[in-house]
């Protein structure tokens, strides 16, 4: 967990844009090349995804200017010499593998540093909560599960389902316009 203002802390905000907006797996968020992000236009290329599977994830506003400030301090640190993987998206800045890629345990550190701060129990650790949290909202704002697959790159809607039974305002506003829609 870093501070903001810095580049660990643009470095933290792509990583929680990553996960908890974008909805990407621990292993895809490391495994991203700063060639995968496009900002022209706007998507983020998962060349690694779960089965081999690739998929392009389209890239909001508020996510564009969050790894843009990432890639400018990355950018910063390469050409000061501190970028050990060239092609590496997210790079460690731990003293002990300063600059090499982000290794998953970094990144899992990293968030559970926040979700910690934030009060979470820890049952509730793991940069999993982050796609967890993106899947919920993406199926709050589109109560489409076939949207929520395509992005989050589940092989099947049933996968998704489970965002949907997550859902419990959703739940109780279904069973509320039942009921009004009675009367």
């Amino acid at each position: 967990m870093h501070g903001e203002g810095s580049a660990a802390g643009a470095l933290d905000s792509a990583i929680i844009a990553l996960g908890a907006t974008l909805g990407l797996r621990a292993a895809e968020i490391v495994a991203l090349d700063a060639s995968d992000v496009n900002l022209a236009l706007r998507e983020v290329h998962v060349r690694r995804g779960k089965g081999g599977k690739a998929r392009r994830v389209p890239v909001t506003r508020g996510v564009g200017d969050t790894l843009g400030a990432w890639l400018t301090a990355r950018e910063a640190m390469r050409l000061r010499g501190e970028v050990r993987d060239a092609d590496a998206l997210l790079v460690s800045l731990s003293p002990a593998r300063f600059g090499a890629r982000l290794s998953t345990r970094g990144l899992r550190e990293i968030v559970n540093g926040y979700l910690t701060r934030a009060g979470l129990p820890r049952d509730m650790h793991g940069v999993h909560t982050l796609r967890r949290t993106a899947g919920t909202r993406l199926y709050r704002a589109t109560r489409d599960l076939h949207v929520v697959a395509d992005l989050l790159g589940h092989a099947s809607v049933t996968t998704s389902a489970i965002y949907a039974k997550l859902d419990a305002d959703l739940r109780l506003e279904a069973l509320q316009k039942m009921e009004d829609d009675e009367r």
